[in-house]
């Protein structure tokens, strides 16, 4: 979109939103990656990392948070994520894990926007895959056209790692975050990993898009919760096989 970049490699992306004081990103990559794919990708994209406001981890696992504190070391920028999943880096740091954290700084709070410049991002806590997983509501634009967008930034993609509580929590955060979706009116929908929802197809439709034609992030029927519902779905069917062992 106008105001949305994606950085990143097939397994994991990291979004950049432009607004009128500076830009926020959504996910920071793979530890380790920082120089060769994070801070290549923006230089690719003209983007100074000097004006990164606000970094949003979506959820506490290290491939979402690998370069934040770079970010927040050389560049400033202040790193939020929520208050379950700092906990959650803060033990994995003491159980051992060496892999850079950043410190402590924002902690997101269920519907309560981060705003930048002339952009709020509204996020929704949605515990499942992790404690503080977070999904991600904003405005995006394409021309004369505005659109919102949501993204479900604790999507489960190995369900065996999750216990049942764990998918039955998922499955009402998918609910509820479709629900929320609903009423703001979103009807664009993008993934931080890009496997999930045939990403690569849809870059490629944009790639040779012409004049009139349709954006292929906009969801042609305009319903974000109808995405959250097959997933949810998916979940429901997962557990019943387990039930049946």
């Amino acid at each position: 979109f106008d105001n949305l970049y994606a950085i990143g490699r097939t397994s994991i992306v990291v979004y950049a939103i432009t607004t009128s004081e500076g830009s926020v990103l959504i996910d920071s990559g793979y530890p380790g990656q920082e120089e060769s794919v994070l801070l290549a990708g923006m230089a690719q994209l003209g983007f100074d990392p000097n004006e990164i406001e606000t970094v949003i981890i979506a959820h506490g696992h290290a491939d979402h948070y690998g370069g934040a504190a770079l970010l927040q070391s050389r560049y400033g920028a202040r790193i939020a994520i929520g208050a379950e999943d700092w906990d959650l880096m803060e033990q994995a740091a003491q159980s051992g894990d060496t892999r850079a954290q950043p410190a402590r700084d924002i902690e997101v709070r269920d519907g309560e926007p981060i705003a930048l410049g002339d952009t709020a991002i509204t996020p929704i806590l949605i515990p499942g895959h992790t404690p503080g997983s977070l999904g991600l509501i904003f405005p995006v634009r394409d021309g004369d056209e505005a659109h919102m967008a949501a993204l479900f930034g604790g999507t489960i993609l190995l369900s065996g790692r999750i216990s049942d509580e764990g998918l039955e929590q998922y499955i009402d955060s998918l609910e509820r975050f479709g629900s929320v979706a609903s009423e703001m009116g979103v009807d664009a929908e993008i993934q931080n990993h890009p496997l999930f929802d045939g990403m690569p197809e849809k870059l490629a439709q944009l790639a040779t898009r012409r004049s009139g034609d349709p954006h292929p992030f906009v969801l042609a029927d305009g319903s974000y919760e109808r995405f959250t519902h097959v997933i949810a779905n998916c979940t429901r069917a997962e557990l019943a096989r387990r039930a049946t062992r």
